[in-house]
């Protein structure tokens, strides 16, 4: 009987902490800090201002738990058993360690179906976009204040998906950035870039072609081919939720230029129209080990509108036939 006992025993902690483990489902980080949206806003249009206003949206299936881990004082060790007072817990039934936005008291669960919305405006105390995202101290003021912005790391115990959007709310501009975020397990260490300064467009689309490279892991080593040139001309260590930002305004940043990680990262390339009011697209890049032989456009064309546009990058070392279908 006693060991029965014992075998018992240590099956429940197996199961504990088999549970414990697989508690969080989809974890995120939030891309392009404020810092940098500010840079390639102001790029685009001298006329941004600060605050960043920053949104991010989280759509949730089923009903689940949100883990919401601030940057600004360091990131938990486990994120789904916080230890610090600044973490948000949404949808454990205890409203002191939070309330989800929208929400009058914390549910037992968050419902599925539920969209968060995270809003709020962001000070960067930057005054033109000459300063340099990358050097120190460049975060200074946003550290200094506990918000929701970039770098943060959310957690849910269901499959989600993030949305993260910013512009210069006091700007007097109509620019504006939004990216799709990938969850942790869909980053890579291997990027190459289908777009650049050297990309051919009709609008000057690519006028400006900012990247912004973000790290899940402390050390992370990451080489930098900016100007596809097969050189590297930038190799940078980056520590969890850091990242390092190009901008093309000083660097020539081409279509084939190559980011190599030694650990996941992830990657956003702003693109824009320089000295337009309203001429800014913001893209997430997907690591080479996901591209395919086969898309399919979510957009069409409508007759007397701008046209949908398509831009093909061929990363292979010969020509590739191209076949497309229309949409009839």
């Amino acid at each position: 009987m006693a060991h029965l006992k014992t075998s018992l025993a240590a099956f429940l902690v197996l199961v504990a902490a088999s549970v414990a483990q697989a508690q969080i489902q989809s974890e995120f980080y939030i891309p392009v800090p404020e810092n940098e949206a500010f840079e390639v806003l102001d790029d685009v249009n001298a006329n941004a201002n600060d605050p960043i206003q920053t949104y991010v949206s989280l759509t949730i299936p089923n009903d689940c738990i949100v883990y919401y881990d601030q940057w600004e004082d360091g990131y938990e060790v486990v994120l789904d058993a916080p230890v610090q007072g600044s973490t948000l817990i949404w949808g454990n039934g205890n409203g002191p360690d939070g309330v989800p936005p929208g929400f009058g008291s914390d549910p037992s669960l968050i419902p599925g179906g539920t969209v968060l919305v995270l809003a709020n405006a962001v000070v960067t105390g930057m005054v033109s976009g000459d300063e340099d995202p990358n050097a120190a101290g460049a975060d200074a003021s946003l550290q200094g204040t506990v918000d929701f912005d970039g770098r943060d790391r959310v957690g849910l115990t269901c499959a989600s998906a993030m949305t993260r959007a910013a512009w210069a709310s006091a700007s007097g501009t109509l620019n504006a950035g939004a990216v799709e975020v990938w969850p942790i397990t869909a980053w890579g260490t291997q990027y190459e870039l289908p777009i650049g300064e050297d990309t051919p467009n009709h609008d000057n689309d690519f006028e400006i072609v900012n990247v912004s490279i973000m790290a899940s892991e402390d050390n992370t080593s990451v080489d930098i081919d900016y100007d596809a040139d097969g050189g590297v001309d930038v190799s940078v260590s980056l520590d969890q939720g850091e990242t390092y930002y190009l901008d093309s305004t000083s660097l020539a940043v081409n279509a084939g230029g190559t980011i190599t990680a030694s650990g996941p990262v992830q990657v956003h390339v702003m693109t824009g129209d320089e000295g337009s009011s309203y001429a800014a697209r913001w893209f997430t890049v997907l690591p080479a080990s996901s591209w395919d032989s086969c898309y399919t456009t979510p957009t069409n064309s409508q007759p007397g509108a701008t046209p949908t546009r398509v831009f093909l990058y061929n990363p292979n070392g010969s020509a590739i036939d191209v076949d497309t279908t229309d949409g009839a």
